[in-house]
């Protein structure tokens, strides 16, 4: 058996959000600071990844001209604030993300041995 390619994709997409809104039609208020954080977990000192392997050995029934390899992390980590607010002390939004993306492409040649 003989193909084209070989396509291997490992994706985060957009919808798995991470997102802290403080969003008030009022007035928010507070005597100390007002802060809104969104941040993804880390966990092992890894936080959220997208992962794409591939590995092709040639010889046998399966021979590829192509491969191909591709990690995409696209999910937007947020932090609004959305509104006034009356603090006193500081007032902020931050967003912070761990993450990665990796690809691994291995490929060898050689007969194999039955």
């Amino acid at each position: 058996m003989s193909a084209g390619g070989v396509n291997v994709e490992g994706t985060v997409t957009e919808a798995a959000t991470t997102i802290a809104r403080l969003q008030s039609p009022a007035t928010v208020s507070s005597t100390g600071g007002v802060s809104v954080d969104a941040s993804t977990a880390v966990t092992g000192g890894v936080g959220g990844s997208a992962t794409a392997r591939v590995f092709k050995l040639s010889g046998g029934a399966y021979a590829g001209d192509l491969l191909i390899a591709e990690a995409q992390y696209l999910a937007p980590v947020t932090a609004e604030l959305i509104g006034s607010v009356v603090a006193g002390g500081a007032v902020g939004a931050s967003a912070h993300a761990h993450r990665r993306a990796e690809t691994d492409l291995v490929a060898g040649g050689g007969a194999r041995s039955r």
